[in-house]
C-alpha cells in the first residue's frame, strides 16, 4: 500500500514539474520572440464632471487678538508662540498698585456704607417706639382728662352746695371762697390738660392723616398702625437712603473687582497660539495687543480658480486635498464661501473651504494640492492618467491595441476627470490602449495581453 502511494506521489510531482517547465519554455519563447505582456483597457464612454487640480493654503477660520484691557507690569506670561490653549486658560497677569488700591478703598466704603444702614434701621425701629410711645402718653392723658372732668363736675356740685348754705348762714365767707379757689383752680387744670392734649395730638389727628393722602381708617388698629407709619417716614426714608448707599458702595466694590480681574488675561477661544507680541515686566497699556490666537478646530483651504470656472461652483461642493506636511491621506473638505469679486490682475475667484481640524494636524499656511469636480455630468469618452506614454497640454500619447500589436497614437484631451481625462479625439469608443506602457515599446510590437 505505501509502495502505491509513493509511486502517486511522484508521478503527480512529474506532471507539475512537466507543466512549470511548459510555462517557463513559453515565457522564454514570448520573451526571445519580442512579445510583451501588456495590461489594456477598452474605452467607454462614462458619466463625468469636470475637474481642476491645483494649489492652495490653509487659514484658520477665526482669529483673535488678546489685548489688555487695563494698565499694567506684565509679571507673567504663560504660553509660547505654537502652543495650544484652552478656552478660559490663563495667559498672563498684570499688576496694577491703583486698582489694588481701589478695590481696598470699595471694601472700605461698603463696610461703611453697611454701619450707616444697620445705623439707620436702628433709629428706624426706635423711632417708631417712639410714636407708639407719644400715642399711648396721649391715651394716658385722655385717660388723666376724664378724671379731672368728672372731679371739676363733683366740685362743682359741692360748690353749688356750699353756696346754698351760705345763704342760710350754714357757712361762712371764707369757706366759700375757699370751695370757689379749689373749683376756680380745679378748672383751670382741666382746661390745661385739654390744650396738652391738643398739642400731643398733632401729627396723629384725622386731619393730619387725609394731608398725607391717606383715608381716614375706620378700624382703630389700623388707624394706629397708620399714624406709626406716618410719623416714621423721615426714619424710613434715612434707611432707604442708606440702602442706596449700600448697594452704590456694592456696585463700586464689583467694578473695582472687575476692573483688577481684567489684570487676569485668559483666552477667549480654544486654539493656538499664533504670536505673541510682549515679554513678562514689560509695561502694557490698556489695548496692546499681548497675543494672537487662532481658533484650532476648523481650518479654511483657501484657494483660487479661473472665472469661468468659480461662476459653477457653489457651497457644499466637496473638495478633496493632501498635505505633505501631515500623513500621507487624502482629506474632504466642503466649499464654505466664494467670493463675489474677480481678481482684475488674475481674472480668478478665490474659494474658501472648510476643513474638520478636530485631530490638531493643520496648521495656518500649510501648503496643499486639492481636486474639485464642477459642472453638470455628461457622457464622455475618458483616458486614464495609465494610459499616457507622455502629455503636453492638450496633447498627449498613447499606445493602441490593435491585431496584437502596438501602435504609437496621438490624442487630444481636455478636461481633467477622477483620475483621468477627457478624450475629445484621436481614439473612438471601444478602442483598447495599454496600461502603464513601457517606454521601450515600438510600433508594430507584437503584445500578450494579460
Amino acid at each position: 500500500m505505501k509502495a502505491i502511494l509513493i509511486k502517486t506521489i511522484i508521478s503527480v510531482s512529474a506532471v507539475l514539474l512537466i507543466i512549470s517547465c511548459e510555462r517557463a519554455s513559453t515565457s522564454v519563447q514570448l520573451e526571445d520572440s519580442g512579445v510583451r505582456s501588456v495590461n489594456t483597457l477598452k474605452l467607454n464612454m462614462k458619466e463625468v464632471r469636470q475637474q481642476i487640480d491645483g494649489f492652495g493654503n490653509l487659514s484658520f477660520r477665526k482669529k483673535t487678538d488678546v489685548t489688555s484691557a487695563v494698565d499694567g507690569i506684565i509679571s507673567e506670561l504663560f504660553l509660547e508662540e505654537g502652543e495650544s490653549v484652552a478656552e478660559d486658560q490663563s495667559l498672563a497677569s498684570l499688576h496694577n498698585i491703583q486698582l489694588e488700591i481701589r478695590l481696598q478703598q470699595a471694601e472700605a466704603a461698603l463696610f461703611s456704607a453697611e454701619s450707616a444702614h444697620e445705623l439707620a434701621e436702628t433709629s428706624y425701629h426706635e423711632g417708631r417706639l417712639q410714636v407708639e410711645s407719644r400715642l399711648l402718653s396721649i391715651e394716658k392723658s385722655e385717660l388723666n382728662l376724664i378724671q379731672k372732668e368728672l372731679e371739676l363736675e363733683h366740685q362743682k356740685g359741692l360748690l353749688e352746695n356750699q353756696k346754698e348754705l351760705f345763704s342760710i348762714g350754714g357757712s361762712t365767707e371764707e369757706e366759700l371762697a375757699a370751695m370757689e379757689l379749689s373749683f376756680s383752680a380745679l378748672e383751670t387744670e382741666v382746661k390745661i390738660l385739654r390744650k396738652d392734649i391738643e398739642i400731643q395730638k398733632i401729627g396723629f389727628r384725622d386731619s393730619d392723616i387725609r394731608s398725607f393722602g391717606y383715608r381716614v381708617p375706620d378700624s382703630e388698629d389700623r388707624r394706629r398702625e397708620l399714624l406709626l407709619d406716618i410719623n416714621s417716614l423721615t426714619l424710613k426714608s434715612e434707611v432707604k437712603v442708606a440702602q442706596a448707599k449700600v448697594r452704590s458702595a456694592d456696585t463700586e466694590l464689583d467694578s473695582a473687582k472687575a476692573l483688577l480681574s481684567e489684570a487676569e488675561i485668559t483666552s477667549p477661544i480654544t486654539g493656538i497660539v499664533g504670536a505673541r507680541y510682549m515679554e513678562e515686566g514689560e509695561r502694557a497699556s490698556a489695548d496692546d495687543k499681548l497675543y494672537t490666537i487662532f481658533e484650532s478646530t476648523e481650518v479654511d483651504l483657501v484657494f483660487s480658480v479661473p472665472e469661468e470656472i468659480g461662476v459653477l461652483l457653489e457651497p457644499g461642493q466637496v473638495v478633496k486635498l493632501s498635505m505633505d506636511a501631515v500623513a500621507e491621506r487624502e482629506y474632504s473638505a466642503v466649499v464654505s464661501r466664494i467670493s463675489p469679486t474677480i481678481d482684475t490682475r488674475s481674472g480668478n475667484i478665490t474659494v474658501r473651504a472648510e476643513l474638520d481640524n478636530n485631530e490638531g494636524l493643520f496648521r495656518p499656511g500649510m501648503f496643499s494640492r486639492f481636486s474639485l469636480t464642477y459642472g453638470s455630468p455628461k457622457q464622455v469618452l475618458t483616458i486614464p492618467d495609465a494610459a499616457l506614454t507622455e502629455r503636453d497640454g492638450n496633447n498627449a500619447g498613447v499606445i493602441l491595441v490593435r491585431s496584437g500589436r502596438a501602435y504609437p497614437v496621438r490624442i487630444e484631451i481636455g478636461d481633467k476627470t477622477d483620475g483621468g481625462w477627457e478624450l475629445v479625439s484621436g481614439l473612438d469608443e471601444g478602442s483598447e490602449v495599454v496600461l502603464d506602457p513601457s517606454p521601450l515599446i515600438r510600433e508594430g510590437d507584437p503584445l500578450n495581453v494579460r
